[in-house]
């Protein structure tokens, strides 16, 4: 594990312009990490007795300090930049990685990160509206940047036994970002169902959020299928795939044992249909709908798109949808529908409820991403390249095949949303 540095900023009452949005006057520390005395310009250094660097993980540090301040108002700012002076890099040539998160009032986290700093005078700089990656999402989804109740920096020392960093200025600025010109503003809408039956337990989890460009015309849309093992796990919307130009519908469904095969399928082709009946009234294109998922996800995103009964019980044709993605997506029939017919874990089974049964020519373009094959679960590797090689043989000539060399199932969600953003687009250019 890295090790990490962390340091809690106390929010400045006032609203942002091209300034500075903290004073390190303000700064605290967390008692968990060690102190210092506040300077102007405060260091920090590795090998410190009062400042620990041996920590790992960020767990319970994320608490608004200063108690009666005002909350920082970023909603006009579009760029953050972090000045700082990186002294007695030890490390070469892989630098030192540098973090900014910032927290809102109902505790989602983004998170801005910058690798590979080099000693020296740097500025490192973000757009605002567009996180490396999304840390906790909070009881609301998207960010409130109106509402920002707590900034933390942090430092991952790359292995470095020893660094020093000068912290110059942290601010935010008003105006278009050079890589995000004419940036739309995203709306979310929380908790809608998608199956109406408000009185029938059956249907409690089957709810969504909607996250979409406001005032844009004919944009894509990523329905989002949460991992878990089909039975456990909650909608969320993946920070890799906000502010990218298109909508995001993440779903809840059903889970295992309340439910039982093929209720949690059939809920995930509720989701995809009502997208396909009410994308279209916010400004989206019907045409330009990718069901994706992780992990169970994925397989039910597979058997959506690749089964076409499904999405026809609701009067849609599966070959509507622009795509599928399934990250570390089971291709036989899913290990919880095993359990639930009496089968071994270990045992593979191929049938009607195994995306591998249903394999065809005129599917939409498929993207398979997994782990790497020796640290995958259960042979998930060779389930993928197996269904990239049915597909092939049954004349598909669209689906796509990754391997993450050096992660497990765990680690495969977050760089694999880079492979779906790369997929997304290139649909859309087609």
């Amino acid at each position: 594990m890295p090790s990490y540095c962390l340091l809690f900023l106390c929010i400045l009452t006032g609203s942002v312009g091209a300034t500075t949005i903290t004073d390190f006057s303000y700064w605290s520390p967390s008692s968990a990490y060690g102190s210092w005395a506040a300077e102007s310009s405060p260091k920090m250094r590795s090998g410190e007795q009062d400042w620990s660097i041996t920590s790992t993980g960020f767990g319970g540090v994320y608490k608004y300090l200063g108690s009666g301040r005002q909350a920082v108002n970023l909603s006009d700012a579009t760029d953050l930049k972090l000045e700082l002076i990186l002294q007695s890099q030890s490390n070469g040539t892989k630098g030192i990685g540098f973090f900014v998160f910032l927290e809102d009032r109902d505790g989602t986290v983004y998170k801005y990160s910058r690798f590979g700093v080099q000693a020296g005078q740097q500025t490192l700089a973000w757009n605002l509206k567009t996180p490396s990656s999304l840390g906790d999402a909070g009881t609301v989804a998207g960010f409130d940047f109106s509402d920002v109740q707590a900034i933390n920096l942090v430092i991952d020392a790359g292995g470095a036994n020893h660094y020093e960093v000068s912290y110059q200025n942290l601010s935010a600025s008003i105006g278009v970002a050079s890589d995000q010109q004419a940036m739309p503003n995203y709306i979310t809408r929380k908790a809608i169902p998608y199956i109406d039956q408000p009185d029938d337990p059956r249907y409690a989890n089957c709810v969504l959020d909607l996250y979409y460009p406001e005032n844009v015309q004919d944009f894509a849309t990523v329905v989002w299928i949460h991992a878990g093992g089909l039975k456990q796990g909650k909608r969320y919307i993946p920070g890799e795939l906000m502010n990218q130009g298109f909508a995001v519908v993440a779903i809840s469904y059903s889970l295992y044992p309340s439910a039982k095969a093929p209720e949690f399928i059939e809920d995930a082709a509720a989701a995809v249909a009502w997208t396909f009946s009410n994308i279209e009234s916010i400004g989206g294109d019907p045409e330009k709908i990718v069901v994706a998922g992780a992990s169970a996800g994925g397989y039910l995103s597979m058997m959506v798109g690749l089964d076409k009964k499904w999405l026809a019980e609701f009067g849609m044709d599966a070959n509507r949808l622009a795509g599928i993605a399934a990250l570390s997506g089971q291709t036989i029939t899913h290990v919880a529908v095993r359990e639930e017919q009496g089968g071994n874990r270990a045992k593979p089974v191929v049938d009607a409820l195994a995306p591998l049964n249903h394999v065809r020519a005129d599917a939409p373009p498929l993207l398979l991403v997994t782990g790497d094959r020796e640290l995958e679960l259960l042979g998930r590797y060779e389930e993928n390249a197996y269904m990239w090689r049915m597909m092939q043989i049954n004349g598909h000539t669209q689906t796509q095949l990754h391997e993450i060399k050096g992660a497990d199932h765990a680690a495969v969600e977050k760089p694999g949303h880079q492979f779906l953003l790369e997929f997304v687009k290139e649909l859309l250019t087609r």
